[in-house]
Order: structure tokens, then sequence, then C-alpha cells
């Protein structure tokens, strides 16, 4: 309900205001959620390791951890997907 309420307003803001001011308000909209999680993350006080793990990408992590080969970060009970064929000659 007030995502309809605040997206009609600022469709009525953009027909009499023009595209510019319509987009320094989406802008402003845009900067206020921003705050909120610049906030919230402070508030919350997180470890900067669990941040950075948090940002790199798992690939990266399995890499660092020194698990390599092609089927990386897979669980050894798990069949590969070359198994799954059913097919003795398709399997590498």
């Amino acid at each position: 309900m007030i995502t309809g309420i605040v997206s009609f307003a600022l469709l009525l803001y953009q027909s009499r205001r023009g595209q510019r001011s319509f987009e320094t308000a989406i802008v402003g909209l845009l900067a206020v959620a921003l705050a909120g999680f610049v906030v919230s993350t402070i508030a919350a006080a997180p470890d900067g390791s669990s941040v950075v793990s948090g940002l790199t990408p798992p690939v990266a992590r399995y890499r660092l951890a020194g698990a390599g080969g092609r089927h990386a970060g897979r669980n050894r009970d798990q069949p590969r997907p070359s198994d799954l064929t059913g097919r003795p000659e398709l399997r590498a």
C-alpha cells in the first residue's frame, strides 16, 4: 500500500516538475536507503574479517583454502557430474 502511494506521488511529481527533478527525487530516496544500511551495519559492529570474507566470491574462497581441480568445493560423497550420465563411455 505504501509503495503504491509513493509510486503515484513520484509520478505526479514527475509530471508537474519534470524529468530532472524526478531523477533528483529518486537519487534522494536511494541515498536515504543507503544511509539506513550504513547506520544499521555500523550499529551491528560486525567483525572485520567476516565482512571481508562476505565480500569475496565463493570461488576465490575455495582457491584460498587450497581446494583445486575440476570439482573443487564438491562434497566427496556426491558423484561427479560426469558419473550421472549412466553411460560408461561418457564418464571422465
